[in-house]
């Protein structure tokens, strides 16, 4: 059991682990015009500088300014210089899971000394801090900055907070209430009055709000940007002339839809991406909206009208260009998921190995018990023995129990309920409706496909057999008591039956009740003409009322169900890749 329980939970540790560094290689998040007009993409540690005709200008490393973090947003200040996040935290398992959970960010704490957000000279490559009085920025982040008069707006999307800086890096404003999980932030300039869009992820929706300093974060207009199903989530936009187009993703956000919208906030179309897209991020730039996409590692572009054109740079062919790096971080991360894959199908491959071994196991022990009867047989000596023995048996008969460690599967089973259920509520009061549907359905049928094995196991614990002379009586788990005489008890190397009821004994090394007990007490006094083939027992176990095959059954086949669920994807990739 110890080693089943390393080499499983082994496997499942790796194939987490690659699954975990397929998720970690760089991918196009985000896309931002400079004041050249230039195309400015970010691609893990470095930016990728490129005309709007697609043609590459240079690649910048940032790590020589400095920037070591791998993930975060940027923008540039009217003379060109760059603004980018600066810090390198990591955050432990419990910032992951309330990142997870989509639960706010409480932390006060400013950035490290020389981190945080930096100015950046691209000239000169030299980096200054532009602001630390503002909190650590510990997870997702959204800059964009007015040409018009140098003033930053940050989305600080964990913290459910809006800030605006000036010029220089002084905070202006703040608002900290009325947003859940702002993203992407934008100035629209309008004779009326600045209006500073937002996607308020959270609450469904696209807001403007009023960007001066005095009435900073004042709600002037609202806008619902949900489509059918799962896909109620905005998380980015970007503004095509007199149209807007919103990235719309599920419960988990990814496998986002891109719905166009016109000036009064009417859907008009969507745009046409494969099925397994990933929108991201976007940018319209002469006249084309340009979008990453993080699952298939490309750049789409679209006309002001919705119709697709060839995708961004298609035609380069430098080794050191962005195509030639989203393919191979795309090739990394495709290894990442088939390693994981491979360990999933591995697991499965040991499981039915184990599972036909101990078949094998047990056919072998079933003909080695036969040749030692037909060898040996009942002497007239051992059938006197065993009739002193019967006669010798107590009025009130002799008794035994399971194991005493088997006895604390009800606590086991117990303590695991407990846990799931305080798990469960616990993840519930984090997220509430916002509960991935995969992970929903792992929380639900995990569990239930513990107990389904784990009950009837608890039910057989706590029986107790009675050896009398003349029968052998089992009472059950609800104090009933079931007898039969020894001549018509049905039997096999590893259970007995009374009746319907099927009494697992198990071998030396795994039983239930003391092993030595039962043959000593049992089995020389069952007929030999009784004893059941393994496809009998079977049959006799499916019919028992403990139901212990029918639990494990279904136990089996609700998680084929849930593996065949979880993979979906990759069944119907591998399906319409077949041709079928």
């Amino acid at each position: 059991a110890l080693a089943i329980i390393i080499i499983f939970g082994s496997l499942f540790w790796l194939k987490t682990h690659f699954y975990g560094k397929a998720l970690e290689v760089p991918k196009v998040a985000f896309l931002k015009q400079a004041p050249d007009n230039s195309i400015q993409i970010r691609l893990g540690n470095k930016l990728y500088n490129y005309h709007a005709n697609g043609k590459l200008i240079r690649i910048i490393k940032l790590e020589s300014m400095g920037i070591k973090g791998k993930a975060g947003d940027f923008d540039f200040f009217s003379n060109g210089d760059l603004l980018i996040n600066g810090d390198e935290y990591i955050r432990n398992l419990k910032e992951n899971l309330a990142s997870y959970a989509r639960e706010k960010n409480t932390n006060t704490a400013p950035p490290k000394a020389g981190k945080g957000l930096m100015r950046c000279n691209l000239e000169s490559l030299q980096c200054q801090v532009f602001n630390q009085t503002i909190p650590e920025l510990q997870g997702p982040h959204f800059i964009h900055i007015d040409r018009d008069n140098d003033e930053v707006y940050l989305a600080d999307t964990t913290r459910h907070a809006l800030r605006k800086l000036s010029a220089s890096g002084k905070l202006l404003a703040e608002l900290k209430t009325g947003l859940k999980f702002p993203n992407q932030v934008f100035i629209e300039h309008a004779k009326k009055g600045n209006k500073l869009w937002v996607v308020d992820t959270n609450h469904h929706a696209m807001k403007a709000l009023k960007a001066e300093t005095k009435n900073f974060g004042e709600l002037i207009e609202t806008h619902k940007t949900t489509l059918d199903g799962a896909w109620i989530w905005p998380s980015a936009f970007s503004k095509m002339n007199n149209q807007w187009a919103v990235f719309i993703a599920d419960h988990a956000m990814e496998n986002a839809r891109v719905a166009s919208y016109t000036t009064d906030w009417k859907q008009s179309t969507e745009l046409n991406l494969p099925a397994d897209a990933d929108p991201v991020a976007s940018i319209f730039a002469d006249n084309k909206l340009i979008i990453a996409d993080a699952n298939q590692y490309r750049l789409y572009q679209f006309d002001q009208y919705g119709a697709q054109l060839a995708n961004f740079a298609s035609n380069e062919t430098l080794s050191e260009g962005i195509h030639a790096a989203l393919k191979a971080n795309k090739a990394v991360d495709n290894q990442y998921r088939q390693w994981s894959d491979w360990t999933l199908y591995l697991g499965i491959g040991l499981f039915a190995l184990l599972f036909a071994y101990a078949i094998k196991q047990s056919k072998e022990e079933e003909t080695e018990e036969l040749q030692k009867e037909q060898h040996i047989g009942d002497t007239p000596e051992a059938e006197t023995d065993k009739i002193i023995r019967l006669a010798k048996l107590p009025i009130q008969g002799e008794w035994i129990e399971a194991k005493t460690y088997f006895k604390y599967i009800n606590w086991i089973v117990l303590g695991f309920a407990v846990i799931t259920a305080l798990s469960t509520a616990y993840l519930y009061h984090l997220m509430k409706d916002k509960l991935p549907l995969d992970l929903m359905i792992i929380i639900a049928l995990f569990p239930f496909i513990f107990l389904l094995t784990a009950i009837p196991a608890s039910k057989i614990s706590q029986y107790k057999i009675g050896f009398f002379k003349n029968n052998v009586t089992v009472k059950t788990d609800k104090g009933h008591l079931i007898s039969a005489p020894y001549q018509e008890i049905k039997w096999g190397n590893r259970f007995f039956t009374i009746g319907q009821w099927f009494i697992p004994i198990g071998n030396p090394n795994q039983s239930i009740f003391p092993y030595d007990a039962i043959q000593e007490k049992l089995l020389p006094y069952l007929s030999p003409h009784n004893k059941l083939g393994e496809i009998d027992a079977l049959k006799v176990q499916w019919r028992s009322p403990e139901g212990v095959l029918k639990y494990v059954a279904v136990a089996i086949v609700l998680a084929i169900l849930l593996i065949l669920y979880l993979k979906r994807q990759s069944i119907m990739a591998m399906i319409s890749g077949s041709g079928f």
